[in-house]
């Protein structure tokens, strides 16, 4: 169950990470971006996810070395 308020960071959480993508479809079309604009969005949306309690968590991934890497097959690509 979550607050009217977490609800709220939420949605403020969402409009940042759209801008965000917006932002990064740009550069890679190479069109202009404020970077520093960009990097704020960054940093309030790292603070919201800090504030609704999210963490970074380290993923295991195994010890898998680059000749196994490129031995094994593509991964499926899924649209």
């Amino acid at each position: 169950m979550l607050s009217e308020a977490q609800l709220s960071l939420i949605r403020r959480a969402s409009a940042i990470e759209c801008e965000l993508e917006r932002l990064d479809a740009a550069l890679s079309l190479g069109e202009a971006v404020d970077l520093d604009s960009y990097g704020r969005a960054t940093s309030h949306l790292r603070r919201l996810f800090v504030t609704l309690g999210l963490e970074r968590r380290p993923r295991e991934v195994g010890e898998v070395t680059l000749a196994e890497l490129l031995r094994s097959p593509p991964p499926e690509v899924t649209e």
